[in-house]
């Protein structure tokens, strides 16, 4: 059908689409001709396509046709189909811009592959032809793809020509036959063994050039791992039949297994490869990925079967949940039998439902099966649906944080750019943030997590109190519900971008608000540290950003009113003795304890006091209680735009601390602290002289012997 024809012209020519040079192979005149058809006919089939949804018309003269989906997968998602300008459709381009390279297509590449992929880039890229790579696994774990992608990336960056092999070598063909497995790995020359009737070159030798995957390494027996030993070592290769004439070849190497390697492979094999991936099975991915698996398969069978698919969200919960001992390999075939066996019920219908019914009946068996089956909803696919557009729309809440990161973005570099004044830039970026909140409280959807809210809430409560504790205040009642909504919302959510100008945006931002918000920031900081360390999230810099402002907007109050105080000693415990002495009697933790060696310069005790008031609250003052002389001169090494008052106090003692924290606890004034205590905590002294005198003793004499002597 022409349609069709041109619909397919139209997807081969987006993949070459240049915003800044917009080629005359995309308007209806030049695709008439390229049909031989009239311009009207063009126009009426191209503008019957927008219709459908299938292609992007940009009303410019001439008029330009995009196919949609070639569009969104080569640059970005779009929501409509009709343009006034290429302007206008390139407003739509997202801040934030996806890392583009071929690994990001992977499921999981941002997630639990993240690591995987780092070792693959860094094999990649080593000189000299890169690192060999060897890939463990469980059976269908994805092995042969991941190295099937790491060729496609050396060809993308060019670091291998784009016409270089790419050979496959499955090693357990040949686990009986060594000299076979020779042959055929390193070639032979005529008259090397009966039968070799010609010269002939072995998978090196083919895949010279560019990568030579030897599958089931673990199928080779220690000859056939010692002979790999040459190449690893040397780059060369002998032919059967060869003993001194050497071949040099030119080959990148991977290796797979889903054997143990240590037990299945020579230790000295082992050592010549330095990059070691192994692939997590299915029930260690993240449920997202999980959930995103399925998703991609259903896509590929509604391409295959060229039909809609409805599929029910019992099919989508059991599917993601089950536990497959066949992995990505076993899920990708329950999902063609699933819609096999519904083409076959339902061939004669436009739109395909799939159900229960058509799972494999051991699926239901699984212990993932067990768990309740209504949470998802039912999703329809076409063979035009784009799976980050699907996975964005079953998370409506990830894509209005990720649209807010946008908008304060937007909205700080406009302050940069000074198109908008601060004061106005600052309201609309905290109007931003109360609007994502109020979102997350009232509109999202949330039912179908309590228990994972609930767990998070918990932890964040614990957390909130820690750092109250640590910083003396106290954070508005509402602070923990939000932190937690945000959290239970944003999930997994991760984007990152290759734009330098991006990058530095953001930075700039965060440097903004901790000259604006200093004690916010400070907060915001400790609470993602501490969020880290209990929760299974990765944070990034945006986040604080929505912290920091939330916070602000809210504000905290100090639970004290009078300075901070520290003690400073020499010596191994002598600050920390003291101080725990004088907290614990005075039921309060006022003191902090710096303990310094005794080889310790006042400059680089200054330089510890700095950095615990760029940490901590002191807008009511420092107090600090020194041990040594030398201590109290280093008041001289503070910068000159200290902003808050420092009392220092030298020859601290366990009285002196109590003297202080006694007073600091009435009074907020620090030279009345310094006074009184000086007053109370005066030193006394009192000699005592020992007694000078005999000891007492008695003597006894006896005339009939010591007998009596020794009764008395």
């Amino acid at each position: 059908m022409l349609q069709d024809e041109i619909l397919i012209y139209l997807e081969n020519q987006t993949a070459f689409f240049n915003f800044d040079d917009v080629s005359e192979n995309f308007s209806a005149k030049d695709i008439s001709q390229k049909f031989r058809i009239k311009r009207n006919t063009a126009s009426h089939h191209l503008n019957q396509l927008v219709e459908e949804g299938k292609a992007i018309k940009i009303n410019t003269r001439p008029v330009y046709f995009l196919h949609k989906r070639a569009f969104e997968k080569q640059f970005f998602p779009v929501d409509r189909t009709n343009f006034t300008s290429i302007a206008s459709l390139k407003k739509l381009q997202p801040v934030f811009e996806q890392k583009r390279d071929i690994f990001s297509l992977l499921i999981g590449s941002d997630g639990s592959l993240r690591r995987n992929i780092e070792q693959l880039k860094t094999a990649a890229f080593y000189p000299g032809g890169g690192l060999p790579v060897l890939i463990t696994g469980s059976s269908g774990t994805g092995k042969s793809y991941l190295v099937q992608l790491l060729y496609q990336y050396c060809l993308d960056q060019e670091l291998i020509e784009e016409d270089a092999p790419f050979i496959t070598f499955n090693c357990a063909q040949y686990a009986n036959n060594p000299e076979l497995l020779t042959s055929n790995l390193f070639g032979h020359i005529k008259g090397s063994f009966t039968g070799a009737d010609s010269d002939k070159a072995g998978a090196f030798e083919n895949a010279d050039g560019g990568m030579l995957f030897l599958d089931e390494v673990h199928r080779l027996n220690a000859e056939g791992q010692e002979k790999l030993f040459t190449y690893l070592d040397q780059k060369v290769i002998y032919r059967i039949g060869e003993s001194k004439s050497e071949r040099k070849v030119d080959v990148r190497l991977a290796f797979a297994t889903t054997e143990e390697i240590v037990t299945n492979l020579l230790t000295t094999f082992l050592r010549r490869i330095p990059i070691q991936v192994e692939l997590p099975d299915l029930k260690d991915r993240t449920k997202q990925e999980r959930e995103e698996l399925v998703y991609s398969f259903f896509i590929q069978e509604s391409r295959k079967i060229q039909r809609k698919l409805q599929v029910s969200s019992q099919v989508l919960t059991i599917l993601k949940n089950s536990q497959l001992s066949g992995n990505i390999g076993e899920l990708k075939n329950d999902v063609k039998y699933a819609s096999a066996k519904a083409f076959a019920r339902q061939h004669d219908q436009e739109s395909i439902a799939i159900t229960i019914y058509d799972l494999p009946q051991e699926l239901l068996q699984y212990q993932g099966a067990q768990e309740k089956i209504n949470r998802e909803k039912t999703i329809v696919i076409t063979k035009d649906t784009d799976l980050a557009q699907l996975v964005l729309e079953k998370r409506a809440s990830q894509k209005r944080i990720y649209s807010t990161y946008e908008k304060l973005l937007l909205i700080f570099e406009k302050i940069q750019l000074r198109t908008l004044a601060e004061s106005s830039g600052i309201e609309k970026m905290n109007q931003e943030v109360e609007r994502l909140f109020d979102y997350l409280f009232f509109d999202a959807e949330r039912e179908d997590g309590q228990q994972l809210l609930v767990y998070i809430t918990n932890h964040v409560r614990e957390i909130f109190a820690q750092i109250e504790g640590f910083y003396q205040i106290r954070f508005n009642g509402n602070s923990v519900y939000a932190m937690s909504f945000y959290l239970f919302q944003r999930g997994s959510l991760r984007w990152s971008t290759d734009d330098q100008h991006i990058q530095n945006l953001i930075q700039d931002l965060g440097v903004f608000l901790e000259e604006k918000y200093t004690w916010f920031y400070r907060y915001s900081e400790k609470i993602v540290e501490m969020i880290s360390q209990k929760l299974d999230i990765e944070f990034f810099q945006m986040d604080i950003v929505i912290f920091t402002l939330y916070l602000n907007s809210l504000g905290v109050q100090l639970e004290t009113n009078y300075p901070r105080a520290v003690i400073i000693a020499h010596g191994y415990s002598t600050a920390s003795s003291i101080a725990n002495v004088a907290n614990r009697l005075l039921a309060e933790n006022i003191f902090e304890p710096f303990d310094m060696p005794l080889d310790v310069t006042p400059k680089e005790i200054s330089s510890e006091i700095k950095t615990y008031i760029k940490k901590n609250n002191v807008s009511n003052g420092l107090l600090i209680l020194v041990d040594m002389g030398s201590l109290k001169d280093i008041y001289q090494y503070f910068n000159e735009e200290l902003k808050v008052p420092i009392g220092i106090i030298n020859n601290v003692s366990t009285q002196m601390a109590l003297s202080v924290g006694e007073t600091l606890k009435s009074e907020k004034e620090l030279d009345k602290i310094l006074k009184k205590s000086m007053t109370d905590s005066k030193t006394e002294f009192k000699v005592i002289y020992p007694n000078v005198h005999k000891e007492k003793a008695i003597l006894t004499t006896c005339l009939t012997g010591i007998g009596t002597a020794y009764q008395i």
